[in-house]
């Protein structure tokens, strides 16, 4: 993720403005969550990578839960109201990973 230099490559500064930044992420992060392939521990990775370089100024905290109700409402209209076990289980990682940065801008980094 640091290869693609988000930090530069999705900032305001760059002339990408937040929503369309934000799209791109919630489309990448749609596509991992839905696929078997991507094993949940890397999904916590990913996901605490992103909200560490994504540019903005906004808590890491509610950045993660800003993308992951997006993403969920997303994935729903993808596939219905169903999600497969190990959508949830991905979902409930990230969950978590956000809740612990709730009053920490700095993230932890699995």
């Amino acid at each position: 993720m640091t290869l693609f230099k988000f930090q530069l490559t999705l900032s305001e500064e760059y002339g990408v403005p937040f929503n369309m930044a934000f799209g791109v992420v919630e489309e990448f992060l749609v596509r991992t969550l839905i696929d078997d392939s991507v094993l949940p521990e890397t999904v916590e990775t990913i996901f605490a990578e992103i909200l560490s370089v994504f540019p903005t100024n906004e808590g890491k905290s509610v950045l993660g839960k800003m993308f992951l109700r997006e993403t969920i409402q997303r994935i729903r209209s993808i596939r219905g109201k169903f999600m497969g076990s190990q959508v949830q289980k991905k979902i409930s990682l990230l969950w978590a990973l956000a809740e612990i940065h709730k009053a920490d801008k700095n993230l932890w980094t699995p």
